[in-house]
Order: C-alpha cells, then structure tokens, then sequence
C-alpha cells in the first residue's frame, strides 16, 4: 500500500512539473557536491553534475530509519521455531549490529519556476541500490546439568547475516542558495528487490544538504 502510494504521488509529480525549463547560472556552474545526509540510506551524498539536466548520485552509509523490517520476530527464525516449542530458550532483545548502504541514481533535474530566492530544482531518476545487515538476537538458553539441575544461561547472541541487492525510482527537490554554494534536498525512493527477498518493494526517503564545487 505504502508503495502505490508513492508511485503515485511521483507519477503526479512528474506531470506536474514537466513544464519546468531553463536552468540558472549558479547551477550551470556547479560540478559536484558533497555533504551529510539523513533518512534511508544515512550518511554520505556525492552527486556530480554531468550536464545541464543530468547528473549522476551516489549515497554511502547504513540503513537508517527505515530498517525496522529487518528485525524479524524471534518466532519466524528456523533456529528458534523448535527451543520455542520445547521451551529451551526465551527470546530477550534483538537489534542491529551492522548495517552498510551503497545507493547509485542517474537523475534528471530541471528548474522549478516561481521561487524568487535562490533555485528550486525537482529532479527523477533510477538507479541501483546494495544493502548488508547484520542482526543480533540476543536470547536465553536452558543449560541441564548434573542431578537434573536446570539453569538459563543469559546474554547468548544469534548473529544473522543479511544482505539486498535492487532497484531504485527516484523523485526530489532540490534547493540551491544564491549567496553560499550550499544545496538542500529531499527525496522520496522506492527500493524493488531482486536479491534476496525478490519483488518486494520498500519505500524510502531522505534529505540533507551539500556543498558544491562551481566552475
């Protein structure tokens, strides 16, 4: 539901805008940018401009605030379905030990007419998109030893390696100060999976700013 959504809020924007033209001088000029960014993945935005209307993203970083659904519940793993039946561990907590993003978009951007101060752009795009997460399961095991004698050993940790490899479609706005060679941006991102939960398909977003080398 969350995914037809946002295709159909990008498709709307998409019609919306497409009679958006000439670009500013500022922007012309930029070359690249770089700087810190917040959401899905977090951490590092690169973006070179290639042309007037093109430019090409990468994202470095982890999996952010959209990695809740990598918290499967005790009770879905096969290592836990049997010592749940038979009462042979209890699950304690489970958390995120690990995660590392790689998010790649080739993007289309044009001008956004109307804004007075500075430049707003709206861009679209795809790309491609790696992920590896690692998940701890922290649980408690029944230890039998002599005499019958049964006793929980606490504080056992159950790491589970996973990783996804997609798919990106893209869509943002961009806002380019005239003073200061700073841009901010925000973006909304569906992630299709092919590897390993294939078809799935996981909404996301971000934003940030950066600061652009011009020619």
């Amino acid at each position: 539901m969350k995914a037809t959504f946002l295709f159909k809020l990008i498709f709307g924007l998409l019609v919306f805008l497409t009679f958006s033209s000439d670009l500013s001088a500022r922007i012309k000029s930029m070359v690249w940018g770089i700087g810190p960014r917040a959401g899905d993945p977090m951490g590092l935005s690169f973006k070179y401009y290639l042309s007037d209307d093109v430019e090409y993203e990468l994202n470095l970083g982890y999996t952010g605030l959209f990695a809740v659904h990598y918290l499967t519940p005790f009770g879905k793993l096969e290592k836990f379905e049997t010592c749940f039946d038979k009462d042979e561990c209890r699950s304690d907590s489970l958390r995120i030990a690990h995660s590392y993003s790689a998010q790649f978009n080739y993007l289309f951007y044009q001008f956004f007419p109307g804004v007075d101060a500075g430049n707003l752009l709206w861009y679209y795009g795809f790309g491609g998109q790696f992920r590896y997460v690692n998940v701890d399961y922290v649980y408690e095991e029944k230890i039998y030893k002599e005499n019958n004698k049964v006793e929980w050993k606490d504080n056992q940790v159950y790491r589970l390696y996973t990783y996804d490899l997609g798919f990106d479609a893209i869509m943002g706005l961009e806002y380019v100060f005239e003073k200061v060679p700073i841009t901010m941006f925000f973006d909304l991102n569906i992630f299709y999976e092919l590897l390993d939960d294939s078809g799935i398909f996981r909404p996301q977003a971000g934003f940030g700013f950066r600061y652009n080398h011009l020619k």
